[in-house]
């Protein structure tokens, strides 16, 4: 089972690194596209429905919040992981009640990714 993943952060170096610990996963075959921005990230789960989006959230453009709450209002089903620096917990709090499956930590390693997938039932 091959399983499309959609990587959105405006940084080129974050998803560079969410991507590699990604692929580390051996136990799954992924099939990775990238966004840079909340623009292009809803455009692409509109047209290609991700299996699993991983979402950064200080974007320009269109932020992670507002990517949450567009898929939330136009009832696009794709589990969303945020990945984010921000560990504030009221940021933490919002992104859940927008429908985020999981809250992750930037700059996590591929047994830490790997878990939290389990967690969720993904793998």
């Amino acid at each position: 089972m091959v399983l499309s993943v959609l990587i959105v952060d405006d940084s080129k170096l974050a998803r560079a690194l969410l991507k590699k610990a990604l692929s580390g996963i051996d136990t799954i075959q992924l099939e990775i596209t990238e966004a840079s921005d909340g623009e292009d990230a809803l455009r692409q789960c509109r047209e290609n429905r991700p299996d699993l989006l991983f979402l950064d959230l200080t974007m320009p453009v269109i932020n992670g919040y507002e990517v949450l709450q567009a898929l939330q209002n136009e009832k696009i089903d794709v589990p969303v992981f945020v990945v984010s620096a921000d560990i504030q917990p009221k940021a933490q709090e919002r992104v859940f009640e927008l429908g985020a499956k999981a809250f992750i930590r930037k700059n996590i390693d591929t047994s830490q990714i790997e878990q939290i997938l389990k967690d969720h039932q993904v793998i």
